[in-house]
Order: structure tokens, then sequence, then C-alpha cells
């Protein structure tokens, strides 16, 4: 059920962060997840990106996860972001967000954690490409654990708490999220109207007024039942913007206000 109500809402931002990367020998990880660096997917170029083939996700050897990588520039440990997109998958418009989000000082690692095809996702305002991921079968929570492994594992991240972000459907995923190795110490939600209303981590609530797909009245409600869970929580809605406010026409803005909310909890 959540599922079929994500894709009514599914608009998520596009992971794009398409590098010219060299492949090399799958890297080893817990729960038998391996990873390896690969090439952008076609048509795909973002600068400065890592693209990564995740596979084994629920004990599936088969089972294969695309994933980007964005760095800011410099040297030294920077604390690491998930970038979870909603239920049509990864949107390529995605990557310009991520990219920015890198850049105020994080590593962030935005992957599928469903099935995606190559097809554009058509909305009522235009046809937003996609990042195909087409191998992955695991369950939403293995693929997620497995993005979540991985971008530990990652070269120049910080250990400690980790930063979530979910746009649309991703966002109450976010909020579920808990493997018991991992501190979560905050939380971005973005377009997002059900899900748990308990959070383990402070929650910032954004979206955007002239959402077409959750309005806007729908976001405040779930707001409003995370702040009667008792957790700390923050948000702003912008003034015509559009589902997945964060990479919109918008998300210079909003991306501002969500590196000062992480850099408050992921210091």
């Amino acid at each position: 059920m959540r599922r079929w109500i994500g894709l009514l809402v599914g608009l998520s931002l596009c992971l794009a962060g398409c590098g010219q990367n060299v492949a090399h020998q799958p890297t080893a990880t817990t729960a038998a997840i391996r990873w390896s660096e690969t090439t952008a997917p076609t048509g795909v170029d973002v600068p400065g990106a890592q693209w990564l083939k995740i596979e084994g996700a629920g004990g599936n050897s088969k089972n294969v996860q695309v994933a980007a990588v964005l760095r800011p520039q410099g040297s030294g440990a920077f604390p690491l972001i998930v970038w979870l997109h909603g239920s049509a998958g990864v949107f390529v418009r995605e990557v310009s967000a991520a990219t920015r989000l890198a850049s105020a000082g994080f590593v962030v690692l935005i992957g599928c954690w469903t099935f995606t095809p190559d097809e554009a996702f058509v909305t009522p305002e235009g046809a937003l490409s996609r990042i195909p991921c087409l191998q992955n079968v695991a369950s939403t929570d293995a693929a997620i654990r497995a993005l979540v492994q991985v971008g530990q594992e990652l070269s120049g991240v910080r250990k400690g708490a980790i930063g979530l972000y979910g746009v649309s459907s991703g966002g109450p995923e976010a909020i579920r999220y808990k493997d018991g190795s991992t501190d979560i110490g905050a939380v971005v939600l973005d377009s997002s109207a059900f899900g748990p209303t308990k959070a383990n981590a402070p929650v910032l609530v954004i979206g955007g007024t002239a959402d077409t797909f959750i309005s806007v009245q729908a976001q405040q409600t779930y707001e409003q039942a995370l702040r009667n869970s008792g957790g700390t929580v923050e948000s702003q809605y912008y003034e015509g913007g559009m589902h997945g406010v964060a990479s919109g026409d918008l998300q210079e803005a909003v991306i501002k206000r969500m590196s000062d909310f992480y850099l408050r909890y992921l210091r």
C-alpha cells in the first residue's frame, strides 16, 4: 500500500552525480554487501561524481543497486548524508541538489532503494529522466541498509552520526530507518505526508506551497504529528515551491537551510 501511494506522490529529487570513474575490484562489506566503482549511466554526466555498483542487499548476490557519491572540495573527513529518493526512483535532476549539498561540507551518497525503470517519469510539469536500477529486487529495508553501510565505508567519511534526507515516500523511510549500529544524527523530510510519527533524531520538515502531489496542508499535518510525539522538529515551507523543493527552482535557498540544519546536529 505504501508503495502504491508513493507512486502517486513519488517525485523525488534526482540522483545525478555522474563522473568519469575507473572501475576497480569489488570491495567487501559487512552482511555480504559488495561495492565497486563503475561508469556513469548512459547520457548522465556530472563532474566530480563517483558512481558505484552495490551488490548483495538482502543476501541476494544478484541484487544490484546504482549509487552516486558527491564530495566537497578539500581534504579531511566529512559527515555522511544518505539521500533517499521517492518511490518513482532516482531522478537525474537530483544530482545538482546533491552536488550543492556536498559543496556545503558533506559526503552525499544517493542511490536506488527500489526498482527503477529507465523510462522518464511523466509529471504535470514535464518528463523527468531517471537513473535506471533494473536489478534491485531487495526489500526496501535491505536496500537502504546497503546504501548506509557502503556510505559509511567510503574514504573521507567521518566516523559518528550520519544524516538522512528523504523526499516524498523516501521521507518516511528516513524516519523509519534503524539498524542498531548506525547513529542517525539528523533527518530532513522533503514533501512527505505520511509515515512513522516517532523520530529518533531531530527532524527538519521542508515543502512547497505549490506542491500538486502532496498538499502543503498534508505536509503540515505530518509535521504536527511528529511534534506531538515529543521530538525535535523544525520546518520551513517555500512559497511557490513544488514537490521535492530541494531539487526544484528554489534549491539554492532550500539546500542552504538543509546544510545549516545538518551542520548543527552532525558536528
